[in-house]
């Protein structure tokens, strides 16, 4: 068996790629758990450099990692370098701060001597999605490889070019060959990864009903899990908020990457005195964003990752509107470009009793919902299965501030778009998952906490 990428802003294809059979698979993971068994012992300083020297190197490759970036799942390609840039950035970061991150915590207790000391477990595997196909691998395997551990990736088949140069990368940047390896399978050969007692932690980032069938495998097998799943971020506009920002955040946030963002605004809940100035706001800012070539710089909304994904999202879209939505703009496939290309979309008027309310639009569509009152607003926010990112829009900071203390969500922004911070934990609750990736929380997620007491 065999995958193609297809370049999905015009339907060309760029490269046939086999699939490893069960037995490539399992001589991978036993060849990375032989190289793990070194690099755990290896010193901080070791480990150190060859991390410094990986950042260096994804930034001289900047070019060609965004191309295949770009070519593969269709993000503009001033995008892609922006993506290369953030995870260098990541990666220097972690190389400062991860010896910090895992010193030994000391207890007082009766004893002589008694504290916590965070050891590495051995494999993680990881299950990445398309969306930021650098970034989602390098947020959790950086502090990973720092804290001793090994990977081995299966990316999203539309981005197997992207996963290839990842491992390509570790290996140019001195790693051992097998530390981290990419595995190109089919879901049947993925499952019975799981079976392997040589990978001992799973990462998993994509939809709530892949994830649940994920946690399920996770479990059975007892590996150790974290899940970042979907999302339907509530951003709540306040009528004292500065509606100007306001909606040149939600504009930002919704439509980077043709809106293919789980921690995007994917529902805009204005009060009442504001929603129509906001609307208007919305609108303005909105159609600026017309669809290009994402090889062009100017190039600000490229297509959808696929055909079918777009498919998916005008269904969802024509679906509403024939529930009561009102469609202020877009909503019509583009019939002159054989591109997976989708027009920004602003629908109106959404209500609970939709069903698209709870549900997720992976693609360039704002929807606006009208609350009666500040506190409808927060029960609109909080009626929902997911429970990703969320933010207020105010310019009273102690209700903002109470508001996000309320708020059912992993991440929860005032007055700013939210974005994956290098220095502070992310992750959901409720069916966004559970876990949490970067900083002093996400570095702790695949140790052994190992406590050591003397007397």
């Amino acid at each position: 068996m065999s995958v193609t990428t297809i370049n999905p802003a015009n339907g060309e294809k760029l490269k046939t790629y086999q699939y490893m059979s069960h037995d490539e698979v399992t001589t991978i993971i036993d060849s990375t758990h032989k190289d793990y068994l070194s690099w755990k012992n290896t010193t901080e300083d070791y480990k150190a450099n060859l991390s410094n020297k990986l950042a260096e190197i994804m930034l001289q490759n900047k070019e060609i990692i965004s191309k295949t970036m770009t070519e593969e799942m269709g993000k503009p390609i001033t995008q892609s370098y922006a993506e290369v840039e953030k995870c260098a950035d990541l990666i220097k970061h972690n190389t400062n701060v991860f010896a910090k991150l895992l010193q030994d915590t000391h207890v007082n207790t009766e004893f002589t001597k008694s504290y916590v000391t965070y050891q590495p477990i051995g494999i993680v595997y990881i299950i990445m999605p398309w969306n930021f196909p650098l970034w989602q691998v390098m947020r959790i395997t950086s502090l990973n490889i720092l804290a001793g551990n090994a990977i081995v990736l299966k990316h999203a088949s539309i981005c197997t070019g992207t996963a290839l140069l990842i491992e390509k990368l570790f290996k140019d940047a001195g790693f051992p060959d097998n530390l981290f390896r990419t595995l190109v399978t089919d879901y049947k050969t993925s499952d019975e990864i799981f079976k392997n007692t040589k990978i001992r932690g799973l990462a998993f980032t994509g939809s709530d009903i892949v994830g649940k069938q994920v946690a399920s495998l996770a479990g059975k097998h007892l590996k150790k899990a974290t899940l970042e799943l979907g999302g339907a971020d509530p951003y709540i506009i306040l009528e004292d908020a500065d509606l100007e920002n306001a909606a040149e955040q939600c504009i930002k946030s919704r439509l980077l990457n043709a809106g293919q963002v789980c921690i995007a605004a994917k529902k805009l809940i204005t009060t009442p005195k504001i929603h129509e100035k906001f609307c208007e706001l919305i609108l303005e800012k909105a159609r600026v964003y017309n669809h290009s070539d994402p090889m062009d710089p100017t190039c600000k909304l490229g297509p959808l990752a696929s055909h079918n994904f777009r498919e998916t999202v005008h269904n969802q879209v024509m679906q509403v509107i024939k529930e009561g939505a009102r469609c202020l703009l877009g909503g019509k496939i583009p019939d002159d470009n054989p591109g997976a290309f989708y027009p920004v979309t602003v629908l109106d008027k959404i209500t609970e009793k939709m069903p698209m309310f709870d549900e997720e639009i992976f693609g360039p569509v704002l929807s606006i919902i009208p609350a009666i009152s500040d506190e409808h607003a927060l029960e609109l926010a909080n009626n929902t299965r997911f429970g990703l990112s969320a933010a207020v829009f105010t310019n009273d900071l102690q209700k903002a501030e109470k508001f996000a203390k309320q708020i059912e969500t992993g991440t929860c922004y005032i007055n700013q778009l939210v974005a994956s911070n290098k220095l502070l934990p992310i992750g959901g609750i409720k069916d966004s998952g559970f876990g949490r990736e970067l900083s002093f929380l996400g570095i702790h997620e695949f140790v052994n906490a190992k406590v050591i007491v003397i007397k």
